[in-house]
């Protein structure tokens, strides 16, 4: 056999490999439940479709492999395909840290990337012109966020998983209706030295619109004597009153801590916009 038929012959089997390489990476992911920190939910339908192509593909190469007529070039041009495969499968999957400046600082000042149209016709969530179903302590639905501080609904507006964007996303687009209430939400705590004052953290939760690299980091800014006794990223449950502070010009909501519980992460840390 000559050198090119060795060629030809490395570069089929190391494609195969390739092939059923991510393919066996996408899978496992998917078993594992890794995959959630890497894509948004909607994807893992396109992962599995991804899986079975790969697969195929790798069918097809091994038949032109077991086909002497068939000529292929080395595998210099596999090098990045073979690189990227030994690096998913050296690193394990990891959360994103805010903390540590992998997914940014939270924007307070806005709620940017997601605008009112996306929310409403891609999730069917409350926008500042129709929402109505945010949840109580008690499981009731207050009403509209947007009326009048007159006739603001009672209740404890809470945060969930569900729900938090869409909360937060109100908040912003109509801070005067929230002025004055009661909210308890879950996060991690993020601090910044230069940014935020020694009695104050933001509660955080990682928000994905398509996949880890669209990662940004979304919260409230939250007001606490005792703040300095909280640990960069550890998970707590945060109760309060909704107040205003100006930052930079601009006024934000904050809330006025009244308690802050240990909380467990929960087992998808991240949030999703739609």
């Amino acid at each position: 056999m000559n050198n090119n038929n060795r060629s030809s012959e490395l570069n089929t089997i190391v494609k195969v490999a390739l092939l059923l390489g991510f393919a066996a990476f996408y899978i496992v992911s998917l078993l594992t439940g890794s995959v959630h920190l890497y894509v948004h939910p909607r994807m893992i339908p396109f992962m599995i479709f991804a899986a079975v192509v790969m697969v195929a593909i790798a069918a097809v190469y091994f038949f032109k492999y077991i086909n002497p007529g068939v000529k292929n070039s080395g595998i210099r041009p596999l090098l990045l395909f073979i690189a990227a495969l030994l690096m998913a499968w050296a690193f394990p999957a990891q959360t994103f840290s805010a903390d540590t400046g992998t997914a940014g600082a939270p924007q307070l000042t806005a709620v940017g990337g997601i605008s009112e149209a996306d929310i409403s016709e891609s999730s069917g969530a409350p926008t500042p012109a129709d929402a109505d179903d945010f949840t109580s302590a008690d499981g009731s639905t207050p009403g509209p966020a947007n009326v009048p501080d007159s006739a603001a609904p009672e209740g404890i507006l809470v945060f969930d998983d569900q729900n938090y964007y869409e909360n937060l996303y109100n908040i912003y687009q109509d801070l005067d209706a929230f002025v004055g209430r009661d909210v308890q939400l879950t996060g991690f705590v993020f601090k910044d030295d230069a940014a935020l004052q020694s009695d104050e953290f933001v509660a955080s939760r990682l928000l994905m619109v398509c996949c880890a690299a669209d990662m940004q980091t979304v919260g409230l800014l939250c007001r606490w004597p005792s703040a300095v006794q909280l640990e960069p990223d550890a998970w707590v449950k945060v109760s309060g009153t909704l107040d205003t502070v100006e930052v930079d010009g601009d006024t934000i909501p904050v809330i006025e801590v009244i308690s802050v519980e240990t909380a467990a992460a929960p087992d998808v840390e991240y949030i999703y916009p739609f």
